[in-house]
């Protein structure tokens, strides 16, 4: 399934299609059995209903760690029309040739989102992308593409530990940037291995300093070569990006002080008694910069500390 390929090497992709991607529209009324969206027909969509769109990662699908998870929250929280990107059969490749595929899959999405728009009179504006991994880069790609294909701006992008390797040196339009959308958030739990390490959003929240977690055991891997490895052994940080946006969708409860030498330098617990910054779903769109979040090692994450939280 994922081969020898090393990391560094230039591969090269076939182009995808638009039956490459399923468009799956969840509701309160169909939590568990979605309706499949033909792209190039839509469903007309209640305008007045917030849309949410949710994008995997690299070797997941729709049934992949934390995606159902996340709907669940955000249908919990919200009578919400809630939309699964599902390009499965294109992430289950070598992580290089999926990158390469990554821009490709983002037009699709980008044509399917600019039709839903026409047909449901949704503005993209309205539209909160929410991408985990190589989906947290993929947003990205939305982002860019919609201001030429539809002539509007996404909304907002919340990226979930967005994937780092082959973006960490890649020029802006290449990668997830704060540009991409009128407000982008960005979790790092595994920054500098799987994820993203440094800042590319509005505000990026950097989750116990944003490299390692606590309550994973991670072990040791070669990151030149990401060769037939069981991703949810080596990914637990990665992965807990997934766990903390449920949580973050169903409460308000992490919060951030400022930190604008993460993720090299983070400051001490003391910093807490003054944070400002909510991490998640009631961001406010004024928050910029690097924040510092502290968690627990399980479930729940958020560690609630009494102060007051701006808005």
């Amino acid at each position: 399934m994922l081969g020898g390929q090393k990391l560094s090497e230039t591969v090269e992709c076939v182009d995808p299609i638009p039956s490459d991607v399923d468009f799956l529209l969840y509701t309160r009324d169909n939590t568990a059995d979605p309706v499949v969206l033909d792209p190039a027909n839509p469903l007309k969509l209640d305008s007045n209903k917030r849309l949410i769109v949710i994008i995997h990662g690299w070797v997941q699908g729709t049934r992949g760690y934390g995606m159902q998870e996340v709907k669940d929250a955000y249908l919990f929280r919200y009578d919400a029309n809630v939309v699964i990107v599902n390009w499965g059969r294109l992430a289950f490749d070598l992580y290089n040739r999926a990158v390469c595929k990554l821009p490709k899959v983002a037009k699709i999405v980008t044509d399917f989102l600019c039709l839903l728009g026409q047909r449901s009179d949704i503005n993209l504006e309205a539209v909160h992308l929410v991408g985990h991994s190589l989906g947290g880069q993929m947003s990205g790609f939305i982002g860019q593409f919609s201001k030429l294909v539809c002539k509007q701006t996404i909304g907002q992008i919340t990226a979930l530990d967005p994937a780092g390797p082959l973006y960490h040196n890649a020029p802006i339009n290449r990668r997830l940037d704060e540009t991409d959308a009128n407000f982008v958030s960005v979790m790092h739990t595994n920054g500098g291995i799987l994820g993203y390490v440094s800042k590319c959003g509005h505000v990026d929240f950097f989750v116990n300093c944003g490299t390692l977690q606590p309550g994973c055991v991670i072990p040791k891997i070669d990151l030149n070569y990401l060769v037939n490895i069981n991703l949810l052994s080596v990914g637990c940080p990665h992965f807990r990006a997934m766990d903390l946006m449920v949580e973050a969708v169903r409460t308000n409860d992490f919060q951030g002080v400022p930190c604008d030498g993460c993720p090299l330098i983070c400051p001490p617990i003391a910093s807490f008694f003054k944070a400002k910054t909510i991490m998640g779903e009631t961001t406010p769109k004024t928050a910029r910069g690097g924040q510092f979040v502290v968690t627990n090692f399980k479930s729940p994450y958020a560690i609630k500390l009494q102060m007051g939280i701006g808005a």
